[in-house]
């Protein structure tokens, strides 16, 4: 029996029209700036997120033109007024040159938050700190940029002190090295294995204190985590 997937828009479609108008309790944010990764957020009268979110655990995912989407929150500043969901930046300026107050007064002051997608793009988004002047850069840089140079972006934004847009404009000139290990051990593993710190016998490696060495590269060298892996950064 063959058996074929409905669309992410009439999924999206029939999500809306099952589920009225209610406050969600379950949308992933961070603390700091709006994002979303942690389903604490409330927001004020909102739609029902994207079937995306809400049929995870009925196996909709399954469907790979969902499993990609991003989705991301409009919460006016206006407490009268009630926010949206949107999935790219043509979708975000068609519902906020909509967008009015109780009083009908138009809505122009939006806090931008990360509600679903891919982790990476959740980190890229911290690192821009998203906001409407950004907006359309950002989904431009989720788009246009691969998944190891949106980490250059993450960490070269967000730990070395580089402006966004400078990084955007030259990733290949960021002065920043990466490595793709789990442990500072291991980077000292291989930085002996390639010879960094002159020629070593292989006989002799075995007596050699990996720990020792793995503390002194601490001191230049950084351990952090994107999108669940791991990763070690030294800025230039």
């Amino acid at each position: 029996m063959s058996f074929e997937l409905p669309s992410s828009t009439s999924l999206y479609r029939e999500s809306q029209e099952a589920l009225p108008l209610s406050p969600r309790k379950e949308n992933r944010h961070w603390p700091w700036l709006g994002f979303a990764c942690a389903r604490t957020t409330q927001h004020r009268f909102s739609l029902s997120p994207p079937i995306s979110i809400l049929d995870r655990k009925q196996g909709c995912m399954n469907n790979p033109l969902l499993i990609w989407m991003i989705y991301l929150f409009a919460q006016p500043y206006d407490i009268s007024a009630q926010g949206f969901y949107f999935s790219d930046f043509e979708d975000y300026q068609t519902k906020a040159a909509k967008a009015v107050n109780s009083y009908r007064h138009p809505v122009e002051e939006f806090e931008i938050q990360f509600i679903d997608g891919d982790d990476i793009d959740c980190e890229l988004a911290k690192a821009y700190g998203i906001n409407q002047a950004n907006l359309e850069s950002y989904f431009s840089a989720v788009d246009e940029l691969d998944e190891d140079e949106k980490k250059t972006v993450i960490l070269a934004v967000g730990e070395c002190g580089y402006d966004i847009e400078s990084v955007l404009g030259d990733i290949g000139g960021v002065d920043m090295d990466i490595y793709y290990v789990s442990s500072m051990r291991e980077l000292a593993e291989q930085f002996v294995e390639e010879g960094l710190f002159g020629e070593t016998p292989e006989r002799l490696q075995y007596y050699l204190d990996f720990d020792a060495i793995a503390r002194d590269l601490s001191v230049d060298y950084t351990e952090t985590v994107i999108a669940g892996e791991t990763l070690i950064y030294r800025c230039a």
